[in-house]
């Protein structure tokens, strides 16, 4: 709230967010009928993928804050819902629900692990869908001002990537392993769009975003190479 007033007073008159115009109302597929892209399957298949890294990821970091494992079961649940409610988002066009590993950050920050501070806080976003006045109200918050509530939770999330390599040895054979995807993907993140213009349509979501190339580079890192075996060298020297 005091980023948002404060935006408005340093930059009178301008909107960060979308303009204040309430949504027509539920409408069922209102992005069009379903039909077969070939495009957008392949691209929900590897987002699919990187959405998968991400429910690991939140589970098993959350593990330690709640100080309990999470069984076989949880996961296909947490999977069958996600995957549930991304199909029913698809037909009314909203977003569909996931698990982020930034909500690692708001709750390392916080250190609110208790149950009912999510059921109320899903309650009022239910809330807020249900009216469309106030969803076109708090649409126009600035993406700066988001940009810089996110930023607190990223800081946690930057403490929480460094724990999990906790215990890796890293030589000039196993930087690779952490060097490559991240600054593969955000080498394409900084490639400007025009150059995929020329590749075919359903290779351009893919091959344009740098958090899905950075991910598929992981996975092929981690089951193509025995990076066990590289850091055997590196020890060995080290105890002698």
């Amino acid at each position: 709230m005091a980023g948002w007033i404060a935006y408005s007073l340093l930059f009178p008159g301008q909107h960060g967010g979308q303009p204040n115009q309430a949504p027509a109302g539920l409408e069922l597929f209102p992005w069009g009928e379903p039909r077969w892209e070939p495009g957008i399957v392949i691209t929900a298949f590897f987002v699919g993928l990187v959405n998968m890294t991400n429910s690991i990821t939140t589970l098993s970091t959350v593990e330690k804050l709640y100080r309990t494992e999470t069984t076989s079961r949880q996961y296909r649940h947490s999977y069958a819902l996600t995957g549930l409610f991304t199909m029913l988002s698809a037909c009314v066009g909203v977003l569909p629900f996931g698990l982020f590993a930034s909500s690692i950050g708001f709750l390392e920050s916080t250190r609110i692990l208790r149950r009912a501070a999510f059921i109320i806080g899903a309650g009022l976003l239910c809330m807020m869908g249900l009216t469309p006045s106030v969803t076109a109200f708090f649409a126009q918050i600035p993406p700066s001002v988001g940009s810089a509530v996110l930023f607190v939770a990223y800081l946690q999330m930057f403490g929480t990537a460094l724990r999990t390599l906790e215990g890796t040895t890293f030589n000039s054979k196993t930087i690779y392993r952490v060097a490559l995807p991240v600054l593969t993907g955000v080498a394409v993140m900084n490639i400007p769009a025009e150059a995929f213009q020329t590749l075919p349509m359903y290779l351009i979501p893919i091959i344009s975003n740098g958090l899905v190339i950075g991910v598929l580079v992981s996975l092929v890192l981690e089951k193509t190479v025995n990076w066990s075996k590289m850091e055997q060298p590196a020890t060995v020297s080290k105890a002698a």
